[in-house]
């Protein structure tokens, strides 16, 4: 069974994935670049498949970070893909 510490290591490394995919791009060109939008869509939803996984202790300790947005933005990729906007606002 993985521990709090290497779930939480495995998150880091999918939002440096995230950022990586679309650094340097303009909106219009990363969404059109099906490459960097699934591989970013994917990487986002492991991290909140990730989030899921910690412990109540270890979510507890970081109450600033928004943990149910996290695995909500997951499900909402996972389960509802094709609305998912890419736009911030």
């Amino acid at each position: 069974m993985a521990t709090d510490a290497s779930i939480f290591g495995r998150m880091l490394k999918y939002c440096d994935d995230a950022v990586k995919y679309a650094a340097g791009a303009e909106y219009e060109d990363f969404i059109k670049n099906e490459l960097h939008l699934t591989f970013s869509a994917f990487s986002l939803s492991q991290l909140g498949e990730m989030a899921g996984r910690l412990g109540e202790d270890f979510s507890a300790k970081y109450p600033q970070i928004p943990w149910r947005a996290i695995r909500g933005m997951r499900n909402r990729i996972v389960h509802d893909y094709d609305n998912v906007t890419f736009a911030t606002l």
